[in-house]
């Protein structure tokens, strides 16, 4: 009768295959696209509520105490326009390198307030947990 395999750790032509198959995937143009896609649309929801609100948006930045009080007022105009800007910028796919560096400074910046109003439902995520 036949002898039975004792597998001992190998599996080196399975997992070359896999690792190929997670690569293609990670490396595709359209995994790309539809995560260029979301983030762009994150920061143009995200910052449309910021728009035509700058005095509570400065209110719930000076609440971090983050930002000097005096960059509070023309950083409430110029933020939520930057943000969506280059959410746009990454939804149509112009110049997707800078409007990435800018959505990551702006990221440093933490959409708690945003969060919390929109999924959340105004309720604070300390009470949550």
């Amino acid at each position: 009768m036949g002898q039975k395999r004792v597998s001992r750790g190998g599996g080196g032509e399975r997992k070359k295959m896999i690792w190929s198959f997670l690569k293609r995937i990670a490396t595709s143009p359209y995994l790309a696209l539809v995560l260029r896609i979301y983030v762009g649309y994150f920061f143009v929801y995200a910052s449309v509520s910021k728009i035509p609100y700058p005095a509570q948006f400065a209110e719930a930045t000076a609440d971090y105490r983050l930002v000097p009080y005096f960059f509070l007022n023309i950083g409430s105009l110029i933020l939520p326009w930057v943000e969506f800007v280059a959410g746009l910028f990454m939804i149509i796919g112009l110049r997707t390198r800078a409007a990435a560096t800018l959505i990551g400074a702006d990221a440093a910046h933490v959409h708690r307030d945003d969060f919390n109003q929109h999924v959340l439902g105004g309720t604070d995520l300390v009470w949550m947990l």
